[in-house]
């Protein structure tokens, strides 16, 4: 992955790597480790916002009546 990273982007050929590169791979083993995990807690993290976003849209709605 590496090699093609290096090759793909010009000028990054005198780098060992670059900032995507050291992402992209955490991202990768991150996802082939614990996909479930990672589900789990996406889906919570979803499941927050939308039950903030029905409590302000609750209180606003009650503050303009």
């Amino acid at each position: 992955m590496k090699k093609v990273l290096l090759q793909n982007h010009l000028g990054s050929e005198k780098y060992s790597f670059n900032g995507w590169e050291i992402f992209n791979s955490n991202f990768e083993r991150m996802i082939k480790e614990n996909k479930a995990m990672l589900l789990c807690k996406w889906g919570f993290y979803l499941t927050c916002v939308v039950a903030v976003m029905f409590v302000f849209a609750a209180i606003t709605s009650n503050g303009l009546n």
